[in-house]
């Protein structure tokens, strides 16, 4: 599954920033989907802790145990309905949006918005980060340098993040070299 809204290739031979199509960036699907498991995983424990017991109520008080585990079932199935709607529900307004000299990251929410800017021009390094699933599963975290500024910008969970360091690269204002370095795990490094 590709997470790319709008794919562009940069013009570098013209300056006009409204030509420049952005690129929108999200976490990698497999950060849902795991986060999707856990949640399951973690009902089927508290249903399995729930049932063993209910047969001992059950046996003690037939009328209350029945009605007691029926109204447990349906709160944890509400529940459960609930934190999967929210999970997808971040996952979906979280995204990156990387323009012509500048990383935007956005997180819309119901009852608040957050936006901030990371301006590309200076930016010393960019490194990717993957540990072993990382690399298994293709996604890493993105984190540009720009010591004139003092700061760090971390993109986290990135799909395919030596696509979208060629994606940033290209979209940096022009005579703005930076050096990417790939650290897997351990904190080898890859030129």
């Amino acid at each position: 599954m590709e997470n790319v809204l709008y794919q562009n290739t940069p013009n570098t031979e013209t300056t006009d920033t409204n030509t420049q199509i952005p690129v929108f960036i999200r976490q990698s699907a497999y950060l849902l989907f795991f986060k999707l498991l856990l949640l399951e995983l973690l009902c089927a424990l508290i249903l399995s802790i729930i049932i063993i017991p209910q047969s001992l109520i059950s046996r003690l008080l037939p009328e209350i145990g029945t009605s007691l585990v029926l109204v447990v079932l349906l709160s944890i199935f509400t529940l459960k309905i609930y934190f999967t709607l929210l999970l997808t529900s971040q996952w979906a307004d979280e995204f990156y949006k990387v323009k012509l000299g500048e990383i935007i990251y956005y997180r819309q929410g119901i009852f608040s918005d957050r936006e901030e800017h990371f301006n590309l021009t200076n930016v010393e390094s960019i490194r990717v980060i993957q540990d072993l699933p990382g690399r298994l599963l293709r996604y890493g975290t993105i984190e540009l340098i720009n010591p004139v500024l003092k700061k760090r910008f971390i993109l986290s969970y990135i799909p395919n993040p030596a696509k979208y360091i060629e994606v940033i690269d290209n979209l940096m204002p022009k005579g703005n070299s930076s050096q990417a370095i790939i650290i897997q795990g351990g904190g080898e490094k890859f030129e």
